[in-house]
């Protein structure tokens, strides 16, 4: 039984891996998103940058076009933000690769992950680009936020509902 523990050990640690990659690949994503979006608004005319996300919003619902209030230059911290992006993309891909070398248990939660950075790093690059942008955003945030929650989106729950049914 020596092979049983050292698979359930390496299951675990896999596990453990997969979890901790997708937290932080989360979390560079979520603060590379602030710093795109602050600076952003600082280009734009709004007094406070929920005003902008609120005028982007009504801009968007309205149907109209977005006011060119705001003058056309990319601060440095986009630049920056792009570097914290793409160095936490380049992380948990990585990350993604080694656990897809330990074995195919882990194909559909990192599938899920995988998305869900990848919406993510879609919302990143897609600040500021349109009017309506901020639909976008605030659903990339709350998706983001739910996976930060239940890293699995719900398979979880579904596991423990499957495991307790009593067939007689």
């Amino acid at each position: 039984m020596p092979g049983t523990s050292t698979s359930t050990t390496e299951t675990i640690q896999a596990s453990s891996a997969n979890a901790t990659d997708f937290f932080n690949g989360l979390l560079g994503l979520l603060v590379a998103l602030c710093m795109k979006a602050q600076s952003s608004y600082l280009t734009s005319n709004a007094k406070d940058i929920l005003d902008w996300l609120i005028g982007d919003l009504s801009s968007a619902l309205a149907g109209r076009d977005g006011a060119c209030n705001g003058f056309h230059y990319r601060m440095p911290t986009h630049y920056s933000s792009l570097l914290v992006a793409l160095s936490t993309i380049v992380v948990f891909v990585y990350g993604s690769i080694c656990l897809r070398a330990i074995g195919t248990r882990f194909h559909v939660p990192l599938w899920k992950m995988a998305a869900v950075v990848t919406l993510l790093f879609a919302t990143y690059l897609l600040v500021d680009a349109f009017v309506g942008f901020s639909i976008v955003l605030g659903i990339g945030v709350f998706v983001a936020l739910f996976s930060l929650v239940d890293p699995g989106l719900g398979s979880r729950r579904s596991n423990e509902i499957g495991s307790r049914q009593i067939v007689s």
